[in-house]
């Protein structure tokens, strides 16, 4: 659910991806999102941004205003199990599946040190 408990995103064992705007009572369908299960979803702290990490080891950010991906980038050998982000919105935190952190740049996805 984002900021405002107004929208809620859902991601499926197919890899499919919907957003639901509870207050207009939309839904838009983002499709095929990845290739497996969705792992983890995290709408960004502004604008219409969510991001999604897959089973398949990728992470996607998406602008969910215009219902496309607007950037993704392969997690390797270390698909994401869950998603936080700084308080600015700038970084993306996530987990691997062995407990380890893992610090990717909030615009593009891009891992950092």
């Amino acid at each position: 659910m984002d900021t405002t408990g107004g929208r809620v995103a859902l991601g499926f064992e197919d890899g499919r991806l919907l957003v639901s705007d509870l207050l207009h009572d939309t839904t838009v369908d983002l499709g095929d999102a990845h290739d497996g299960p969705v792992a983890a979803l995290l709408f960004a702290p502004a604008g219409p941004a969510l991001v999604s990490a897959g089973d398949d080891g990728f992470v996607r950010l998406w602008n969910t205003a215009r219902a496309a991906a607007t950037a993704g980038t392969a997690s390797g050998d270390r698909p994401l199990q869950a998603l936080t982000a700084s308080a600015d919105g700038q970084l993306l935190f996530g987990v691997d599946g062995e407990g380890d952190l893992v610090v990717r740049d909030a615009a593009d996805g891009s891992e950092r040190q």
